[in-house]
């Protein structure tokens, strides 16, 4: 099964670079990554050739951000595009004080 987390976040101007750690109990390649909630999205990142998990893959993203400090963003996602199909990991997202996104995972699916 695929599993995501993310490792840390960086202010890059008006928006955030996250690092995310991607792993596999078993072989799994990771053609894109996609992040498409309307607060919280990153364009499609694509990678040729392909990510192969395991081992585990770091994966950033350029991500742009709107809330405030102390708030909750539900329902995000990253989307992996996989050669097995999409996974889907739907994200709460907590903005801490001085507004770094911090992503929690709270389901997987595909």
């Amino acid at each position: 099964m695929l599993a995501v987390a993310q490792v840390e976040a960086r202010r890059s101007g008006d928006r955030w670079l996250i690092t995310w750690r991607f792993d596999a109990d078993e072989p799994e390649q990771i053609s894109s990554v996609w992040l498409p909630h309307s607060r919280f999205r990153a364009e499609a990142v694509a990678f040729a050739p392909a990510i192969q998990v395991p081992p585990a893959a770091l994966v950033t993203t350029d991500v742009w951000c709107d809330g405030i400090p102390g708030e909750s963003i539900v329902n995000a996602f990253v989307i992996a595009r996989t050669a097995n199909g999409p996974r889907y990991f739907r994200l709460r997202v907590d903005l801490a004080e001085g507004g770094e996104p911090r992503a929690v995972v709270e389901r997987s699916t595909g």
